[in-house]
């Protein structure tokens, strides 16, 4: 009870929006992409990085968010729809062995897990999880959250900027590398762009969450 899952969708696809915005946020910094839908596929057409005078931690929304659209204007990005992925320092997680607890017992069980792994009370979270094959046959659950305070103050701040954020995500280091790859979405394409160091993206979804690995192409 209490628990609340991420609205997630592969934005591009089912909306049928032509271009989208893709940011990462890293304290002062934040990279992004821009995205356009091209034949059913998200491709890159643009990529940058700005750097904030004031930490939009701790700073008043409204200054970083104008500062942000400011600094937008500049370099002439003029998309307002934008698919955000989070600072890996907010991301929350309980890995929980599941092999052989009966599906009716699962939300319970996961309630339990997250009342034991999370330093914060339910109601004061955002969260998802999704499950993980192991190489053995059995299953891992990952349970994944964040702070409601940390996700209203940097949709507010992207209010101020006058941006509209369609998904959440993180981009994460590998946790188990037998998942199976899901398709890529917008995130996935800017974080794999931006960031090549990251193994992994966990999408916040609800029942669509999941998590696509990235491989070396050795070929």
């Amino acid at each position: 009870a209490g628990r609340t899952h991420f609205p997630m969708k592969t934005w591009l696809q089912k909306q049928r929006a032509s271009t989208l915005l893709g940011l990462a946020f890293d304290g002062r910094r934040f990279d992004g992409v821009a995205l356009r839908r091209t034949n059913g596929s998200a491709q890159v057409t643009r990529t940058f990085a700005i750097e904030l005078t004031q930490d939009p931690a701790i700073a008043a929304p409204e200054a970083v968010g104008r500062e942000i659209r400011e600094q937008l204007d500049k370099a002439e990005i003029r998309d307002r729809r934008c698919a955000i992925c989070l600072p890996v320092s907010w991301a929350l997680a309980v890995l929980s062995p599941a092999t052989g607890i009966p599906e009716e017992d699962l939300p319970e069980f996961l309630q339990i897990e997250a009342e034991r792994g999370f330093p914060y009370d339910a109601e004061d979270l955002m969260t998802t999880s999704t499950r993980l094959p192991t190489r053995g046959g059995g299953v891992h659950i990952l349970q994944m959250a964040v702070s409601r305070a940390h996700i209203a103050r940097l949709e507010e701040i992207l209010r101020f900027a006058r941006l509209t954020p369609v998904t959440f995500s993180f981009g994460l280091p590998m946790w188990n590398q037998s998942v199976a790859s899901g398709p890529a979405d917008a995130v996935t394409l800017a974080v794999e762009t931006l960031h090549p160091d990251v193994l992994s993206v966990c999408e916040l979804g609800g029942q669509d969450a999941k998590i696509i690995i990235f491989k070396k192409n050795d070929k």
